[in-house]
């Protein structure tokens, strides 16, 4: 990658990123999902210069017709 100050090459530290997916489906055409995105509330970037999220939770309710 390069850092978006010196225009250098640079390497990106490693990281570890904790994402948790669950559904249920609760009937034929209804189902419940949730999702936690940064478990742990890591502080990384993937690319240099550029935040990430940090600790989001989503949640939804599918029907089918």
């Amino acid at each position: 990658d390069m850092d978006p100050v010196s225009f250098q090459p640079t390497t990106m530290p490693d990281y570890d990123l904790v994402n948790v997916k669950w559904t249920y489906t609760a009937a034929d055409q209804l189902s419940f999902n949730a999702r936690i995105a940064n478990l742990f509330n890591r502080q990384y970037q993937s690319v240099a210069g550029y935040g990430t999220a940090e600790f989001s939770v989503y949640a939804g309710l599918t029907k089918v017709f």
